[in-house]
């Protein structure tokens, strides 16, 4: 607790303090708490009637979690009230519980909210607090585009996103021009995940190609619907793989394809096009997982290479792999001849459980067992 007797009045240190930890929730509430009672209420009373800081005074309602002090801000001055709410993070209990408390300020709080900036990204995390579709319902009868903005906002993975999505109905078609229009590939996913109707992904391949890419590239591909869909491209299957290589991250992009399809022959022609990036694919696959022997046998006269390459990028993960699918003990002989720190790391990557550790183990030798002793 500060040292500062009730007697006299807060400090500008410890206001200039708080005011800098308004923006961490956690810290401001640590530190508000710390202070006795009188200069709670001191500071509370220069945040609300002298300097007007809502960051600062939504700090206090989460410190002291008393909605006395919001209902006293909703009688003496509204506007200061919405604008608190305004800073207070849409994902915490407290939001549900204040906006609960606006009563007949509802509907001129969701006006406020409107006319923000960042005003539908605020509107979703009203939606998501709340989980009130009544709101929505209104948005749709009020402002459609704001609506539609609204729901552009709430993530795919949401159930939300499926109930309002479900509140459309007649306004589908436009909603789903309305994110045509504005390409917002990870929306338009929302909506193949919640219709499951193929015949819209068929559409935007003909209308716009490179928006149905996009779209797919928003589906994890290990979902039924990511398989699905990279079935329908049909002809465009070999220009959305050269979509794919040609994004940061491609690598890990396509193991995920590779996973979802379990389509060997992408690998083969990745192999034939693309050498180097077929071994960064191989690379983001799992050791574990069936399809990198799967793989791996794929690779043919390239298996030296895509050792050396492993080598190279001291990816003890895949290396491990491939010792897994190989049995081959002379490869980590030679690991041990040319890099000894190389060796130790991939055979950590092993499970000690497995015949093959105990297998590799063996073949250390006493220097080199007491080196991995120590190396662990």
């Amino acid at each position: 607790m500060h040292n500062i007797d009730d007697r006299h009045d807060i400090s500008d240190y410890i206001v200039k303090k708080l005011d800098k930890l308004a923006n961490s929730t956690t810290r401001f509430k640590k530190e508000f708490n710390n202070l006795i009672p009188y200069h709670k209420e001191r500071y509370t009373y220069i945040k609300t009637v002298e300097k007007k800081n809502a960051q600062a005074m939504s700090g206090v309602l989460n410190a002291t979690k008393d909605v006395r002090i919001f209902d006293g801000l909703l009688e003496s001055d509204k506007k200061f009230a919405f604008n608190t709410l305004d800073c207070v993070n849409s994902q915490c209990t407290l939001f549900k519980t204040l906006f609960s408390k606006l009563g007949q300020h509802r509907e001129k709080y969701i006006k406020h909210v409107k006319g923000k900036k960042n005003s539908a990204v605020a509107m979703s995390g009203i939606l998501n607090a709340t989980k009130d579709t009544s709101i929505f319902d209104g948005l749709l009868k009020s402002d459609k585009e704001f609506a539609f903005n609204t729901l552009d906002c709430v993530s795919p993975q949401y159930t939300l996103f499926k109930t309002l999505f479900d509140k459309l109905r007649q306004h589908r078609r436009k909603y789903i021009q309305h994110i045509q229009g504005k390409k917002n590939t990870k929306a338009m996913s929302g909506v193949l995940n919640v219709t499951k109707d193929t015949s819209i992904f068929n559409g935007l391949l003909k209308g716009d190609k490179e928006f149905a890419f996009n779209t797919l590239d928003c589906i994890n591909p290990t979902y039924t619907l990511f398989k699905t869909l990279f079935d329908k491209l049909g002809q465009h299957r070999e220009e959305y793989i050269k979509h794919v290589k040609g994004k940061k991250n491609g690598a890990v992009a396509m193991s995920g394809i590779l996973n979802a399809t379990k389509d060997a022959n992408i690998f083969n022609y990745l192999l034939k096009s693309d050498k180097e990036f077929a071994f960064n694919t191989l690379d983001c696959v799992s050791p574990q997982y069936t399809l990198f022997k799967t793989l791996f046998d794929k690779l043919g006269q390239y298996r030296e290479k895509y050792i050396k390459h492993i080598q190279g990028k001291k990816n003890a993960k895949a290396m491990s792999g491939v010792l897994n699918v190989t049995k081959d003990t002379s490869i980590f002989n030679g690991l041990l001849k040319s890099d000894k720190e190389f060796a130790f790391n991939t055979l950590g990557c092993i499970n000690p459980t497995h015949a093959l550790f105990k297998t590799l183990f063996g073949k250390l030798g006493k220097q080199h067992k007491n080196g991995y002793v120590k190396h662990v």
